[in-house]
């Protein structure tokens, strides 16, 4: 049984592996896209701030962003959930 417990240890820890770096994976495909769509855009004028995200069309400080419980709560009924729609993946 303890053999058993700890091969499905190893198997979620590689799983937990797995899903950091498709994240990784996502966001430096995002990056990659940003710059092809976006080639106009200087990143290095001061407006352009990755510290900052958009809330109701505005750009303001991360820390003066609404929680994330609130920001669930204002996206309910948009877009899919984690897992849903992607067959499960």
């Amino acid at each position: 049984m303890k053999e058993k417990y700890e091969g499905v240890e190893v198997e979620l820890e590689d799983l937990k592996g797995c899903i950091i770096q498709e994240h990784i994976n996502g966001f430096q495909k995002g990056v990659r896209h940003a710059t092809f769509f976006c080639q106009d855009i200087d990143a290095a004028n001061p407006r352009f701030d990755v510290n900052k995200d958009m809330v109701d069309s505005q750009l303001i400080n991360e820390v003066e962003s609404i929680p994330e419980e609130e920001a669930e709560k204002s996206n309910s009924g948009r877009g899919l959930e984690c897992g849903r729609g992607h067959g499960g993946r």
